[in-house]
């Protein structure tokens, strides 16, 4: 699966649980897709801004 934003296409990893004070949340890796892969589905989605968490 592949994500696609306005800047660039990413591969979807292997997900992982991520303990959190609010719970337990799955983390889903993003690497940068290179040029010339085989591209099969894909979603589009605008990735939301970073921010900084105290």
């Amino acid at each position: 699966m592949l994500v696609i934003t306005s800047r660039q296409w990413y591969r979807i990893g292997r997900p992982w649980d991520m303990p959190l004070p609010v719970g337990l949340r799955t983390a889903y890796p993003l690497t940068e897709m290179r040029e010339g892969e085989v591209l099969r589905k894909e979603v589009e989605y605008e990735l939301p801004a970073l921010s900084n968490v105290p």
